[in-house]
Formats: structure tokens, sequence, C-alpha cells
């Protein structure tokens, strides 16, 4: 239960990194926006390259669908804004507006934003891919008695392994084979196909004293 908990931590951190990569892409359309507002003020015949940046900028604001479709998207926006920022620069009146000068230091904050966002993004997702690289390399065999806190088996991932501790005194009875097969289950499906093994306990006292969810969520959430 522990391993799924921050199996799920690590989704959700995932999950929330590219949300913020999402936010720096949206705020940097809505500025390739103003910035397509100014030029077109300024210049009205430079209609073509107003209106790709404006179309780009609808494209980025949709529903997200995710990094995939947002990477497809941001080529778009980041070759529209260039050759919006191109345009502009010919014009001097564009160039000594106050509102451009104060778009393209926004537009350069965002950039960085965005960079620090994927560099976060990219990291979570690393971690995610290293955890769902996790195997039992070693697992007791059926028949085995341990006492309640020696190890049973060891799990390995891409850059550490770690222990199996027998959490009650007991008998192994059952050794969960499709784990060999499909090492992912122990973290994507720990409650059903992802078992490690089945014990027959000898003392019932131990297992009481064993922690409920509510109280793993705690642990997970302090470690």
């Amino acid at each position: 239960m522990l391993s799924y908990n921050r199996f799920v931590r690590q989704q959700q951190l995932v999950e929330e990194s590219w949300r913020q990569v999402d936010v720096e892409l949206r705020r940097r359309a809505d500025l390739a926006a103003n910035l397509a507002a100014l030029l077109a003020g300024h210049a009205a015949h430079e209609r073509a390259v107003v209106e790709e940046a404006l179309k780009a900028r609808k494209k980025v604001l949709e529903p997200d669908g995710g990094p995939a479709q947002a990477a497809e998207c941001d080529v778009a926006m980041s070759a529209a804004l260039g050759r919006l920022v191109q345009v502009a620069e010919r014009y001097q009146r564009v160039t000594s507006d106050s509102r451009f000068i104060e778009v393209c230091g926004q537009l350069r904050d965002t950039e960085d934003r965005i960079a620090a966002a994927r560099r976060f993004y990219n990291a979570n997702v690393r971690a995610y891919n290293t955890r769902l690289a996790t195997m039992p390399s070693s697992l007791a065999a059926v028949g085995t008695t341990f006492k309640k806190g020696e190890v049973a088996g060891v799990v390995e991932s891409v850059k550490a392994a770690a222990d199996l501790l027998m959490p009650v005194t007991g008998e192994i009875v059952e050794v969960n084979e499709a784990l060999r097969a499909d090492p992912s289950l122990a973290n994507s499906d720990p409650l059903g196909n992802g078992w490690f093994f089945k014990v027959h306990v000898a003392d019932m006292a131990e297992f009481e004293q064993l922690m409920d969810l509510p109280a793993y969520d705690v642990l997970v959430k302090n470690s």
C-alpha cells in the first residue's frame, strides 16, 4: 500500500507540474495576442502576420490535450510569435511604444518561466518512469517462515534496491509469479494483481497492529 500511495503521489506531481507548463504557455499566447493587437494598431496592412499569431493563440487556448498536443501548438506559436516580433521591429513607432517594450519584457519573463516549468515537469516524468521500472528481483519461496521485520525479498529499480520486510510473523503460502512477467503491476495494481506474496499469519496480534489506509496516507504525506 505504501508503494502504491507513493506511485499515486508521483502521478499527481507529474500532472501538477504539467499544469504549470500549460499555464505559462497560455500566458505567452495571450501576450502574443497583445503584441498582435499593437502591431495591427500601428500597421494595419500587416494583417497576415497578425492573423497567423491569433490563429496560433486560439490553438493554444483550446482545452488541454496534454503534452503531445501542446508540443504541436508550441511549434506553431513559437514560429508565429517570432515572425510577429520580427515584423514589429521594422516599425520605429511600434518599438518606441511603451506598450511594446512592456509586452516584450513580459514575454522574456514568461519564456524563462516556461523553461523552468518544463525542467520541473521533465524531472517528475523521469522520477515517475523510474518508479514504473521498479521490479521484484527476489521473492521468498513458498513454505519459508519469517519473523516480523525479517527480509522476505528484494525490490530493484533503476537506481536502487530495497528490502521487502515481513510485516508480521508467518509462513509464505503463495508467491505472485505474474510479477516476474509484468513487474509494473506492483505499482499500478497493488491491491489487485500486483501483490507480492500471501502469508499465513502466526500471530494475529501483530496483524491487528498494522496500519490501515488512513494511517498509511499520513505516513506517505510526512515521509
